[in-house]
């Protein structure tokens, strides 16, 4: 493992990046939401082969995780106010990013994916109603 350092992200800069997709797959179900966001931020810079050039930096990739309805375990209001969620950039359905030419295909299913999380989120708000 290697560890994240971001100065945006104060808190999460000290936890180890997982390097094996086992690694990213236990964060990525953890409880703990920020250990979560360093789980998907490492399956996301195994997709790029590594490639911390191109892709996001910590800060920036968790922003725009942050966006997506329902991208994580439960909502955490510290954390959105830590890292304010900002409308992200070249994340796929799986929370990963891909360049620009790469994404022609999962734009639509994105897409798809954000309304049906929003209608579900909804329809829970008024059946509590």
């Amino acid at each position: 493992m290697v560890q994240v350092a971001d100065d945006d992200c104060t808190s999460i800069c000290c936890t180890p990046l997982p390097l094996r997709a086992e690694e990213c797959t236990i964060l990525q179900q953890d409880a703990d939401n920020r250990l979560e966001l360093v789980g998907y931020y490492g399956s996301s810079l195994r997709r790029t082969d590594w490639n911390c050039e191109a892709h996001p930096p910590f800060a920036a990739f968790c922003s725009g995780v942050l966006f997506v309805p329902g991208r994580l375990g439960h909502d955490d209001k510290a954390l959105e106010a830590e890292i304010p969620p900002r409308l992200p950039n070249g994340l796929d359905i799986d929370l990963c990013w891909q360049p620009d030419e790469a994404l022609v295909g999962y734009r639509s299913s994105a897409a798809l994916a954000c309304d049906t999380a929003v209608a579900c989120a909804s329809m829970r708000s008024e059946d509590a109603a």
